[in-house]
């Protein structure tokens, strides 16, 4: 009896011990054939909304292990939520300011491109370069006719931009201008200052747009982004670049900070960055990122 016992014992030990053992190599391979999903919370600045447009389909295709969520915002404020650790990484068209640096001692920027603005004409208007003054006096209606910088009796129009169009706020902080939408178009002040002015500058809302408007009255004046400019310039579309304060936009001007309407696209992390945040980061500076950045209309380093 007892005999019986022991050997049943024992083959239920057995028993227990092969189907524990089982169990155990089999959440073993499961944990080893799962693949480790990282997670990229990506804050895309107004102003790099088109690039990211074309970069995450094409990151997300390349790694598509990785959860890749992302939101559009202000600039300040996906920046801040790098700071705050509310997000894995901020793409931005400026660098960060000294308050931003102040919040947080890690918090960092890897530049991925650049960016400029040329006012541009007609190239039958032999004006070569404007001032700083002389650009405020034209977009805020003090100076109203081509004769006032050198060029011929024109009238000089204006075109403006629609507040959805993101350099629009780059020409205005460096020009120190405020926009006021209006029916019909857009007006123009000093920013904080005067009256607006008298004129309401038309607003296309592409670059294209802006160009056809241009091309149908010599009079007129419009701003494009540099690689938008060097793009129409390569089709042999007649019109011209306007020095600013007598240098000339070009990337190695913009680059080392020369030609003064400029910005730099950065990736803001909060440290070094790595795993998700590395990837991504390499991955706008690879071949295939900076292609798409010249693709969305800025100028790759």
């Amino acid at each position: 009896m007892n005999s019986n016992i022991r050997n049943y014992t024992r083959v239920l030990c057995l028993f227990l011990g092969t189907v524990l053992l089982l169990k155990c190599s089999t959440n073993l391979q499961a944990q080893n054939s799962e693949p480790l999903h990282d997670t990229l919370k990506i804050g895309v600045a107004v102003t790099t909304r088109h690039l990211m447009e074309l970069v995450t389909p094409v990151f997300s295709a390349a790694n598509t292990e990785m959860k890749i969520t992302s939101y559009i915002h202000e600039t300040g404020n996906v920046v801040d939520d790098v700071i705050q650790g509310k997000t894995s990484v901020a793409v931005t068209t400026r660098n960060l300011k000294d308050y931003e640096k102040e919040k947080s001692a890690t918090i960092m920027g890897t530049p991925i491109g650049f960016d400029g603005l040329v006012l541009a004409v007609s190239t039958s208007i032999p004006v070569s370069s404007l001032t700083f003054e002389q650009i405020v006096a034209i977009w805020t209606g003090a100076c109203t006719n081509w004769k006032e910088v050198g060029g011929p009796d024109l009238p000089i129009v204006v075109i403006g931009r629609t507040k959805s169009y993101d350099p629009i706020q780059l020409f205005c902080d460096f020009m120190k201008l405020e926009a006021k939408p209006v029916d019909g178009g857009v007006l123009y002040r000093e920013k904080g200052k005067g009256l607006w002015s008298q004129f309401v500058a038309p607003t296309p809302a592409t670059d294209d747009l802006a160009l056809e408007l241009l091309q149908k009255t010599p009079g007129f004046i419009t701003y494009f982004p540099l690689q938008v400019y060097f793009n129409y310039k390569s089709k042999d579309i007649n019109i011209k670049a306007l020095y600013f304060n007598g240098v000339v936009a070009s990337p190695q001007t913009i680059e080392n900070g020369e030609y003064f309407i400029h910005r730099r696209l950065n990736v803001i992390t909060n440290g070094k960055p790595e795993g998700a945040v590395k990837l991504f980061v390499d991955f706008m500076l690879s071949v295939e990122g900076q292609q798409l950045v010249k693709d969305a209309g800025f100028l790759p380093l």
